[in-house]
């Protein structure tokens, strides 16, 4: 049996792709998730692993 899973929100993230991250937080977290800090620093952590790399 292969069960599915929403990729993470930062792999979302990294991809540019901010609507399908908050659809991964919601389904990780819970609807009703106050969603926007944690996906405010998850941003925060991509755009340093980005830097770290250039």
């Amino acid at each position: 049996m292969i069960n599915f899973l929403p990729e993470t929100p930062i792999y979302h993230l990294a991809k540019g792709n901010n609507n399908s991250a908050v659809r991964a937080l919601k389904f990780y977290r819970g609807i009703n998730y106050k969603y926007e800090d944690e996906l405010n620093e998850m941003k925060r952590l991509v755009e340093m692993r980005v830097s770290a790399l250039q």
